[in-house]
């Protein structure tokens, strides 16, 4: 309700009902609608220190924070940090409700895969486009369909077996226009294997050197805010 409701009525709480932590500013793949391709220069790039993310959470925990998620905006792989399983696990035994990461998958091994699991994960977000090697290879550059797409069933298949609650999966693609008039398709070829089935608009970051005016509200501001693996706070 308060998600809802806050940035609808311009409503600033006591404390972010969401918090999204940069477990990693860096990523492995070059995708050409990420922000991280086009200006991956300008970024300061780390790994969250474990202590630094203690900190953050027991604030965070005492304040009564509903949920996290191990991205900033559309830079860096989760999968990258060493110790993200021990992170999801920290929040949870700190009360965290939802806790949560998007990623590539190409990293999701079943020895990292089963440490989510049992460590509490909640939800993940695997970002795929389309259902054919030659769509997916195109956009998603240096990964591989077939070892990515296996990935996805081992953990699917792992999760059913040890935890079938949780963590829910789903797979999400970028609106590609190789993608949009065939939607029933991609539906068709990963609703048996996972949860949730889903598109995100597709952005081009081919202006970010521009200058932009908008008269649209973001309603970022009222719901969360953004901590960078340094531990500063990010104005978006």
């Amino acid at each position: 309700r308060k998600w809802n409701e806050w940035p609808k009525n311009f409503v600033i709480g006591e404390f972010p009902l969401h918090i999204d932590i940069e477990a990693a500013s860096i990523c492995n793949l070059r995708c050409p609608f990420c922000a991280t391709s086009h200006k991956e220069g300008d970024f300061p790039q780390g790994f969250m220190d474990f202590e630094i993310f203690k900190r953050i959470i027991d604030e965070c925990a005492e304040h009564g924070l509903y949920a996290i998620k191990f991205n900033s905006g559309a830079r860096g792989e989760p999968l990258l940090h060493t110790t993200l399983d021990k992170m999801v696990a920290y929040a949870k035994t700190k009360g965290i409700l939802d806790v949560y990461f998007n990623t590539n998958a190409t990293l999701l091994t079943k020895d990292i895969g089963r440490r989510l699991i049992e460590a509490g994960l909640d939800r993940v977000s695997i970002s795929f486009e389309g259902f054919e090697p030659e769509v997916y290879e195109k956009y998603r550059v240096g990964a591989s369909f077939e070892k990515v797409a296996d990935n996805v069933k081992e953990f699917v298949r792992l999760r059913d077996k040890i935890n079938p609650e949780k963590p829910l999966v789903r797979i999400q693609s970028v609106a590609i226009p190789e993608i949009m008039p065939r939607l029933k398709e991609y539906r068709e070829f990963w609703e048996n294997i996972v949860d949730e089935v889903a598109y995100i608009d597709f952005k081009d970051y081919s202006y970010l050197k521009e200058d932009l005016i908008s008269d649209w509200t973001c309603p970022y501001l009222w719901q969360r805010m953004m901590i960078t693996w340094n531990g500063k706070i990010s104005i978006c």
